[in-house]
């Protein structure tokens, strides 16, 4: 490695602003960096765009390569399950992931996503999980319900390369009931083409900040692109809804930091109306020192 942590994120900052490389940035480090937080396929698009395919390094185009085949091949095996998922009573919601992508990105292979699929099922049952998943290839992996939670299950494709994650919620129960306020807005829609339970994108904000607090999502950029890919999707009347529920929200400071972060380095514009009312001297002065020390994190979290 030619260069220390500092050097690289701010080299991949500069990449997720749109500004071009400089010619002594270390490609590989950068490269790494960006697939740590998530952010890799957006920033082969952006840099992309400055040097055109032939100028990007033969690393990252077999790395991006790579990145679409396997998100490709989530897409395709989430059509297979909502399909099979379609005749079942019990609501069965997938979240995050292509979905989301779907959503909330103008294009959805500039998200990058996670080895797994994730699944809302408020009404789990593992005996009908078992035989469903089971006809589709599908096995419980023994004693993945998470001891320190205890609410997610996991489910491995018979090839091993596809892992379902099957939550009964995302929090423990005495946080429980903003999780579940959330989504009961979920509403019928659709997933290129097939059926399924989707949330409007108001409260897919809601949930982002949700996985932002709980999952310690402030350390991987993808979070705020995800966000910032949020707000270009939202119309005037779904900020309104936005606006509706911030009185009853008492998590101002982290969807702050998180739309905050957004428009700084993703380029996110936020109505001036919420802003105003998430916006606090405090709340003001955390998100400056926390975009000042963003550089410094990288190393920190990989150490």
């Amino acid at each position: 490695m030619t260069q220390g942590w500092r050097s690289i994120m701010e080299s991949l900052l500069q990449c997720c602003r749109g500004i071009p490389p400089a010619d002594r940035m270390d490609w590989q480090e950068v490269m790494r960096a960006a697939q740590w937080h998530g952010v890799f396929p957006y920033v082969y698009r952006q840099v992309e765009a400055h040097r055109g395919p032939g100028g990007m390094p033969l690393a990252w185009r077999e790395a991006y390569g790579r990145q679409v085949s396997r998100q490709l091949q989530l897409e395709s095996r989430l059509r297979e399950l909502l399909g099979s998922f379609a005749g079942l009573s019990s609501r069965i919601i997938p979240i995050k992931g292509p979905v989301l992508a779907h959503q909330a990105y103008d294009r959805p292979l500039l998200r990058q996503f996670s080895a797994d699929l994730d699944f809302y099922a408020p009404e789990f049952s593992p005996s009908l999980w078992d035989q469903v998943l089971g006809l589709l290839g599908y096995q419980r992996i023994p004693g993945s319900s998470r001891d320190q939670d205890r609410f997610a299950h996991q489910y491995v494709s018979g090839e091993g390369r596809v892992v379902l994650d099957i939550h009964t919620s995302l929090l423990p129960d005495r946080e429980d009931g903003e999780y579940r306020w959330i989504m009961e807005r979920c509403r019928p829609g659709v997933f290129d083409g097939v059926p399924c339970w989707e949330l409007p994108l108001p409260f897919q904000l809601f949930l982002l900040d949700l996985n932002v607090r709980y999952s310690n999502g402030h350390t991987h950029l993808r979070y705020y692109l995800d966000g910032a890919s949020l707000c270009q999707r939202m119309s005037g009347e779904e900020w309104g809804q936005v606006a509706a529920h911030l009185g009853g929200y008492d998590q101002g400071t982290s969807l702050y930091l998180s739309l905050y972060l957004a428009g700084e380095i993703f380029g996110a514009r936020v109505p001036e109306e919420i802003t105003r009312a998430l916006a606090t001297p405090f709340r003001q002065q955390l998100a400056r020192n926390y975009l000042r020390l963003l550089p410094f994190q990288y190393g920190i979290f990989l150490r």
